[in-house]
């Protein structure tokens, strides 16, 4: 399943974002800028918290230095429902790409 949003952003800087549980695709419209990555989140678990420490192949990369204390994870696994598997990863994982 693939879900497909467009976003105008303040005035002149619209973006077209397309994901799924294998790629996220963000496109700036004005600029024709295209910027794909994987939607993994790396996270760690600080104080008994869980912290993402990175995202995409960045998330690939410290998972394979830190491999005891990093879990992947990825917010838009497939569910029966919908695209979305973890409402907060999926919204870490958006703001990581839009920003």
């Amino acid at each position: 399943m693939i879900k497909d949003f467009l976003i105008n952003l303040l005035g002149n800087n619209t973006i077209y974002v397309q994901f799924s549980s294998q790629f996220i695709s963000v496109q700036h419209i004005e600029n024709n800028l295209i910027f794909e990555e994987r939607p993994i989140v790396a996270t760690k678990k600080v104080k008994n918290k869980k912290r993402i420490v990175a995202v995409g192949v960045e998330a690939l990369q410290v998972q394979n230095k830190d491999s005891a204390n990093i879990q992947l994870k990825n917010g838009f696994e497939k569910h029966p429902r919908t695209v979305i598997s973890n409402f907060e990863l999926a919204v870490a994982t958006l703001n990581y790409f839009i920003q």
